[in-house]
């Protein structure tokens, strides 16, 4: 939908705005969990996800949270190069396992 409200505001069509449109490296990960805990209340996790963003020094994402349906911790990370992107998500996937029981 979003894609359409753009189509519409901009009076572009898809190709056109696949044009401008840049792919960058993305990893995915999913843990399953014991129990989904706050994550807001894990400082461990808090800094790892701080350091993740902070490596990627403002040329990517980091969006770490749980799934909504399954008892999951989903790892998104973003970014130019795709060998710090896959860094960055090993990095939280580790700092998951660490303050959660990672099934």
């Amino acid at each position: 939908l979003q894609i359409l409200a753009l189509m519409k505001r901009t009076g572009r069509s898809l190709s056109e705005l696949a044009k401008v449109m840049a792919a960058v490296p993305q990893v995915l990960l999913s843990l399953r969990v014991k129990e989904k805990k706050d994550l807001d209340g894990l400082p461990a996790m808090q800094q790892a996800i701080r350091a993740g963003e902070t490596k990627l020094n403002g040329t990517g994402r980091v969006l770490v949270r749980y799934s909504g349906t399954e008892p999951l911790i989903r790892i998104m990370v973003e970014g130019k190069q795709d060998a710090l992107t896959r860094l960055v998500a090993d990095d939280l996937a580790r700092a998951a396992r660490a303050c959660l029981e990672v099934l």
